[in-house]
């Protein structure tokens, strides 16, 4: 009957939208008080369109050197999708790269087209900076771009020079080419989903690896209420080991963070008694959907991050994941129903038949009549509160509450049984 109640459970959510991959994150749901997400798929759609841009030499040059930066590096994101649906195609020749990790936070290309040589680098700002000359005015371009809830994107260039040195990725002095800014659909439902979560009395932080201010942005474009306490990823490693856990839990808009920030941070969730659920897409939140108690993944993210995680988002829904909540928590119920049921008749037979044995040597009932009674008095019945079990809180552990039921049930129906 537990196997069916879970089987009932996975056709449900299926239908709503999540695809199970482990049978058990149906019940580690429904004691979920804690969810973790990365901003991209969440409150937004992943849809990423381009807004603007600022340029800082010829507008004809850096409308080239972006082409060029768009076309021939290998790390094939959305954001550089969105430049060259902009931008264009061009050929060129790539003489060297560097691709883009969540670790290094960079990419580069070395590229030749009939102009001449390029070395063009691109990635986050905090990386970038203190190679770029004149970073005070893109500091101040990025402050105004992401108080609107924009991304941006810094593309710069460097001298013609070896992109490894001794087999490790080099960072040299560069000028800006320019600011690009990015705009990513919040979704429609994203406030009413989030406030499900909130009306369930669950805790909600985003970790994300886009600029901490853009997210906040975000937030108020989203109408999405509560106060937000910021952080980034450079400035949670600066805290020491005896205050983390105090700026984790106070803390729900993580920003600039890398792999092992996020997984850092689940573990701190973790070591202080919450139950977390961690939904990403990118392999950058592989650790961290791993590290989480329910690891819930975007069906359009990476292999590896649907490879590792308990659910899969179908279509990229995110507002399904509540109604995941209501049917895990509708599961429990129901296993707790069943177990109640079965636990009773196999307590009220034990007392019958001691009871009896005692008094007469054997005892009356062949196993086939045992069959007929737990068939009409118990699976029956268990079967249809399977299907209609409502959801509760369960946040106490099932055992006690089912034999606070089960003994008082089975001493009545046992000494009835006896008479």
């Amino acid at each position: 009957m537990i196997t069916l109640t879970y089987m009932i459970a996975a056709i449900r959510m299926a239908d709503s939208g999540v695809l199970l991959q482990r049978f058990n994150s149906v019940e580690s749901i429904s004691h979920v008080d804690t969810v973790c997400m990365d901003k991209t798929g969440t409150i937004t759609t992943n849809n990423l369109l381009f807004e603007s841009a600022r340029y800082f030499v010829d507008d004809e040059d850096a409308e080239r050197m972006i082409r060029l930066f768009a076309n021939m590096t290998g790390s094939k994101n959305r954001t550089v999708a969105s430049l060259m649906d902009h931008y264009g195609q061009v050929d060129a020749e790539l003489l060297e790269e560097i691709q883009f990790s969540s670790a290094r936070k960079f990419s580069a290309v070395k590229v030749k087209d009939d102009s001449g040589t390029y070395t063009l680098y691109s990635g986050a700002w905090n990386v970038l900076r203190e190679h770029t000359s004149g970073p005070e005015r893109i500091d101040d371009i990025i402050a105004e771009e992401s108080s609107k809830g924009l991304r941006t994107l810094v593309i710069c260039s460097s001298d013609d020079r070896p992109l490894y040195v001794d087999d490790e990725p080099c960072l040299y002095d560069m000028e800006p080419i320019a600011v690009v800014s990015i705009r990513d659909e919040v979704r429609a439902d994203c406030r009413e989903t989030i406030e499900v979560f909130l009306q369930n009395g669950m805790d909600l932080k985003v970790i994300s690896g886009d600029d901490p201010v853009t997210v906040d942005a975000l937030f108020k474009i989203a109408d999405i209420p509560g106060d937000r306490n910021i952080i980034s990823g450079p400035e949670l490693d600066k805290i020491p080991d005896s205050e983390l856990d105090e700026v984790v839990l106070r803390t729900n808009i993580f920003g600039r963070m890398k792999p092992e920030n996020k997984e850092k941070v689940i573990e701190v969730l973790k070591r202080n008694r919450r139950y977390v659920a961690m939904i990403g897409d990118g392999v950058n939140d592989v650790k961290s959907l791993k590290s989480a108690q329910v690891g819930v993944a975007l069906e359009s993210g990476s292999g590896a991050a649907r490879g590792v995680a308990a659910m899969v988002l179908v279509n990229d829904q995110f507002s399904a994941l509540p109604k995941a909540l209501v049917e895990g928590r509708r599961t429990v119920s129901g296993i707790r129903d069943i177990l109640k049921l079965y636990l009773s008749r196999n307590f009220a037979l034990a007392i019958m038949f001691i009871a009896i044995f005692f008094f007469l040597g054997n005892v009356p009932l062949l196993p086939i009549q045992n069959m007929f009674y737990a068939f009409v008095s118990v699976s029956v019945i268990a079967f249809f509160m399977t299907i209609f079990a409502k959801p509760s809180e369960n946040k106490e552990l099932i055992l006690p509450e089912v034999l606070r039921f089960c003994l008082p049930s089975a001493i009545t129906i046992g000494f009835m049984g006896v008479i």
